[in-house]
């Protein structure tokens, strides 16, 4: 299934009328969104990614609430939409408006970083989707050898 951007691609900005914020009740704490579009419902990162589709809103509600905030800690896939090349990442930090990633398996000193807006993702420039682990150890990254497009927003 193609992964839906819920950002409108022209503004950039979230499409009200069928994006919803999902709270940690005990704090207000934004851990992501719910979308709903053709009968089905989207868990949405604070950014915007898509952590599954759901029949149901409740489903996409509780699987943003206990999962949203710690898919961020995972490794994700940062995807050149012009070229097709990927590049594992990690995120380092998230807001509605851009994310920051670390451009290797681990943020370590010195690893390559970039910040991708919202914006960015929204036109399709840019993807970062949420893959499970390789199972095993996860291979060691050559910087000499990261992608060209590792250099987001320029």
């Amino acid at each position: 299934m193609a992964r839906r951007n819920p950002l409108d691609r022209a503004t950039g900005s979230w499409q009200a009328d069928r994006v919803h914020e999902v709270r940690r009740p005990d704090d207000g704490e934004l851990c992501g969104y719910v979308d709903a579009r053709g009968g089905r419902w989207s868990a949405l990162t604070v950014f915007g990614a898509v952590l599954g589709e759901h029949a149901h809103e409740d489903e996409a509600q509780r699987h943003v609430a206990e999962g949203g905030l710690a898919a961020l800690a995972d490794r994700w896939t940062l995807v050149d939409g012009t070229s097709g090349v990927e590049q594992v990442v990690c995120i380092l930090q998230v807001s509605p408006g851009e994310v920051s990633v670390a451009l290797d398996h681990y943020a370590l000193p010195g690893t390559p970083t970039a910040t991708i807006s919202v914006h960015e993702l929204a036109s399709g420039r840019w993807r970062l989707e949420h893959r499970e682990p390789a199972s095993g150890p996860l291979p060691a990254q050559d910087h000499a050898s990261a992608p060209p497009s590792a250099e987001p927003g320029t």
